[in-house]
């Protein structure tokens, strides 16, 4: 599952987990099974941070882990899909977030990872455009060790 050459890679990585959402809201039944909640795991380089954000409030923890493991390996939950994320490269640009609407779990993991992409509303969506941005570093980084660039 390594992506990132290690000598690029910094200590803290990011990962986004989607999931089925423990609670039901009226909006539930129009969501992607297993894509209706969506939360972020970092590893600091020494412990791990588990940011969950609901809707009338965000939960921030330190998990009593203490080596780097993928997220795959220890999530208990057998539908979560586990996404490794970079964020968005910094510009003088202005993140867009929703102009009206509640402020979801996707809009605070977008904005903590400083995606600006405004049609990026579901658990599914944030996932599509994480896999695509996967494969382009990927290919990125492909090209680059075979000495085109």
């Amino acid at each position: 599952m390594e992506s990132v050459p290690v000598s690029e890679r910094s200590e803290r990585r990011y990962f986004v987990v989607c999931t089925q959402s423990l609670t039901s809201y009226w909006w539930t039944p129009l969501l992607r099974h297993s894509y209706s909640h969506c939360y972020l795991l970092v590893w600091e380089g020494a412990v791990w941070l588990y940011l969950d954000p609901v809707m009338n409030r965000a939960h921030v923890t330190i998990l009593d882990l203490y080596e780097f493991h993928h997220p795959a390996e220890w999530l208990l939950d057998p539908q979560a899909r586990v996404f490794e994320a970079w964020p968005e490269a910094e510009s003088e640009r202005l993140r867009t977030p929703w102009l009206f609407g509640p402020l979801t779990c996707v809009e605070i993991v977008k904005a903590f990872l400083g995606i600006g992409r405004f049609w990026i509303w579901t658990p599914w969506q944030l996932a599509q455009h994480l896999r695509k941005r996967r494969r382009q570093r990927e290919l990125t980084e492909k090209f680059v060790v075979q000495g085109n660039i």
